[in-house]
């Protein structure tokens, strides 16, 4: 883990204060909201298993994440943040090892992370694989094939409406764009029906956790099955769309 430490002026205190009490507020029941569709989302919220704490830094970050994405200034560039990860071809095809991010500047050597972690960006599409090979020569630095165009995310943000994970209410724009087929693993296509929208939360519970996303064959399209250590049984878990547009398209 990496802490930071953050010494704002009393002006910028506020509004980030302002941004995480918003977000947060829901799991501490401080707000009372009469909308119908208020109230369903902040008891979604609130019964998210995150921390308030954990909950007000994944917010942030999407903040983050999500102006970067935007930004178009000479300050930031164009594009999301973009990471560079090293992992061997060997332990890529076999599932086993680990992988590494591409060290900071000043920094000797790059942090170790689990292969499960490595699966997880290199499907979330904004980071760059490059394999290496035994004898440490690099073997493929990406493919553009892998990652889904910016189309096709507007298709995925139309279709799903944000994060399909049963009861999680982030929009599409703090989602990553996963490969229902693995892309490594599976040889899986980047093709928009075999794509899912998940917020960066739930994508690492999905690859690090022994959660499993099937094809239906009809829509909705997809189900979420638990681990054996949440549901012995691996009773498959419906995941709707939550594009009212794209369910009044299905009932027409």
């Amino acid at each position: 883990m990496t802490r930071a430490s953050w010494v704002l002026d009393p002006e910028s205190a506020a509004q980030v204060r302002d941004l995480v009490d918003r977000a947060i507020s829901p799991k501490r029941r401080t707000v009372q909201f009469s909308d119908p569709a208020e109230v369903e989302k902040a008891a979604r919220i609130a019964d998210d298993d995150r921390t308030p704490e954990q909950y007000a830094s994944d917010a942030l970050l999407h903040l983050l994440l999500a102006g970067a994405d935007a930004d178009s200034s000479m300050m930031l560039g164009t594009g999301a943040p973009s990471v560079r990860v090293l992992v061997t071809a060997r332990d890529l095809a076999r599932g086993d090892g680990s992988g590494s991010l591409e060290p900071a500047v000043g920094q000797p050597h790059g942090t170790v992370v689990a292969l499960p972690t490595v699966h997880r960006l290199l499907c979330g599409g904004i980071q760059t694989p490059i394999l290496i090979s035994s004898t440490g020569q690099p073997l493929d630095v990406g493919r553009s094939q892998r990652l889904f165009t910016t189309r096709q995310r507007m298709a995925l943000s139309a279709r799903d409406g944000g994060c399909r994970w049963p009861g999680c209410e982030r929009p599409p724009s703090w989602c990553e764009a996963h490969h229902v087929d693995e892309w490594q693993r599976d040889h899986g296509r980047t093709d928009v029906d075999a794509g899912i929208l998940l917020c960066r939360h739930h994508h690492l519970l999905l690859h690090e956790q022994d959660w499993r996303i099937d094809h239906t064959g009809e829509p909705p399209g997809f189900e979420l099955v638990p681990p054996a250590s949440i549901d012995a049984a691996r009773r498959p878990r419906p995941m709707p769309s939550r594009s009212r547009e794209w369910q009044r398209a299905l009932a027409s």
